[in-house]
């Protein structure tokens, strides 16, 4: 099977379009955000791929409500609640197994 990675950093292949292993990877080995910027930081890279990952929105809202009335490079310590730890695990859980867009 022959893959391109186009400008877009999606993998292209004839079965259809799906994050790449090396920007999935990053994403599944990024440490839990310390602070505001951190989760931001997290959050913005998975939003790229939201639509490979069913249900996003709802996996990820404990983690948006950190942000709630945030600066944008808030340094605000997170103090971690067990919701939004098991909302972190399984948005990187989600990438890992991000869906196969295929072609119309």
């Amino acid at each position: 099977m022959h893959t391109l990675h186009n400008a877009c950093s999606f993998t292209v292949s004839k079965e259809g379009i799906k994050p790449p292993n090396e920007k999935a990877r990053a994403i599944i080995d990024y440490a839990k955000p310390k602070t505001i910027e951190e989760l931001r930081r997290f959050l913005g890279m998975i939003l790229f791929y939201r639509e490979h990952i069913p249900k996003a929105a709802e996996i990820q809202a404990p983690l948006h409500t950190y942000l709630l009335n945030m600066k944008k490079k808030d340094k605000t310590s997170i103090a971690w609640k067990d919701e939004a730890t098991k909302a972190f695990e399984a948005s990187k859980f989600a990438i890992q197994n991000a869906v196969l867009l295929a072609h119309p």
